[in-house]
């Protein structure tokens, strides 16, 4: 069973259990199957001892912690946005870019 799978079943079985994964994949395809499957948390492996603690602490409160090692790609795609032809309301402004890289 994978992932994916395995997130499927814990929803099915209680839709407000908070989801985390741990892994040591980067792969846009994979932190956004997981965004999109409804997890918490997107940490990798290496996170430190001390940093998962507190994001279980966060998860646990009612946060979403997501490791920018993993989900960075996905946020410096979300900067072409600012070119793109959407509404403005839904684009990113200098002030958010700079908190997205």
């Amino acid at each position: 069973m994978d992932a994916m799978d395995t997130i499927k079943q814990i929803r099915a079985a209680c839709p407000t259990a908070a989801a985390v994964v741990l892994t040591e994949a980067k792969a846009k395809a994979a932190v956004v199957a997981c965004l999109r499957a409804g997890v918490n948390g997107y940490l990798l492996k290496n996170t430190p001892v001390r940093d998962l603690a507190n994001a279980i602490r966060l998860i646990h409160a009612g946060a979403s912690v997501f490791n920018f090692g993993a989900t960075g790609g996905i946020l410096c795609d979300l900067r072409s946005i600012e070119n793109s032809s959407l509404p403005a309301h839904t684009k990113l402004y200098n002030r958010e870019l700079k908190y997205s890289s």
